[in-house]
């Protein structure tokens, strides 16, 4: 579920339907409304402060080919997780 002011454009199909039961309950129409997006821009790149360099890149390539990698990692995580 999303809200639509958070992006700059949702292209789609918009769709809505007359609910007769919850029209029933509530006492006034009542609409589900259905939007088919095949295309949202966002307005802003909530990673964008982490973008990776080429050097970041390239040590993320090396540390790939370590047969041992999942070891490190583990370690790692276990070790920062004691300093809590």
């Amino acid at each position: 579920m999303f809200s639509v002011h958070y992006f700059q454009e949702v292209t789609g199909i918009y769709t809505n339907n007359f609910d007769l039961s919850l029209n029933t309950k509530n006492g006034f129409p009542v609409f589900a409304t259905v939007v088919e997006a095949n295309y949202v821009a966002k307005k802003q790149d909530l990673f964008s402060a982490y973008k990776l360099t080429d050097e970041d890149k390239a040590k993320i390539e090396k540390l790939s080919k370590d047969p041992r990698i999942g070891e490190r990692v583990c370690y790692f995580t276990l070790q920062s997780l004691d300093t809590i």
